[in-house]
């Protein structure tokens, strides 16, 4: 077992040592939930990534992310590579001085995040979400934007390598991070613990009926400032 402990780097996941190895232990398929523990433990994963690896509990993937990332199409035009601001810079720098894993897997994620505030805000658009609305760290994206023409945007951030994750659906499905099946449950998770008054799930839900709602993924690189890229999840 002590392979497996040395996969959970995220103290504040909240997963106690004897409730991971119980699940582990229980788990369907102990040899794949153990090897999707340590995928969902390597950089560009977040503590989400985490908790969606041990809540699937090593069951099959039914819904995957078929298309690589080096085929999505742009998520948006004209990109300034060499564009930064303070918060990213900030977290470029924290990222490049961390030691550990796991001080690099946190710093990559909070990079991935600024890397997005920082290409939308700079062309005009508007964050809705709220950091800690609705409580928990799963069933959530990393952003959602608005644009100017009203259109929205529910973002994946990442900083580093690219991991993908999964989630066990309302459908009682595994869906993989990208997928449309993974999108359209973290939409009915927020509308289920938000409703459908919310401020947000107004926007969303009219964005999904005038069919101005996409699916993006922004990875910012950690070899240079400037590489970065926002892609579309295909299937939409």
């Amino acid at each position: 077992m002590a392979e497996v402990l040395d996969v959970r780097l995220f103290d504040n996941a909240g997963i106690a040592d004897d409730v991971l190895r119980s699940g582990i232990n229980n788990s369907p398929s102990k040899a794949k939930m153990i090897e999707r523990l340590k995928e969902a433990s390597q950089e560009g994963s977040s503590v989400e990534d985490f908790l969606a690896a041990f809540a699937t509990r090593g069951k099959a993937i039914d819904h995957k992310l078929e298309v690589p990332v080096s085929q999505m199409d742009d998520g948006l035009d004209n990109l300034n590579y060499n564009s930064t601001n303070s918060d990213v810079d900030s977290k470029w720098n924290t990222r490049q001085s961390a030691v550990t894993k796991q001080e690099k897997i946190v710093a990559s994620e909070l990079l991935g995040e600024a890397r997005a505030d920082q290409v939308y805000s700079s062309k005009g658009w508007v964050r809705l979400d709220v950091d800690g609305v609705p409580l928990g760290k799963q069933g959530k994206f990393d952003r959602i934007y608005e644009g100017p023409k009203g259109e929205i945007h529910v973002i994946e951030a990442k900083g580093g390598s690219a991991n993908f994750g999964a989630r066990t659906t309302n459908l009682n499905k595994v869906a993989q991070q990208g997928s449309k099946e993974y999108r359209d449950d973290i939409i009915f998770n927020l509308r289920t613990k938000l409703g459908v008054n919310h401020p947000l799930m107004l926007k969303v839900d009219d964005a999904i009926a005038n069919d101005e709602l996409l699916y993006v993924f922004v990875n910012q690189k950690t070899t240079a400032k400037g590489d970065y890229l926002v892609k579309l999840f295909p299937n939409q």
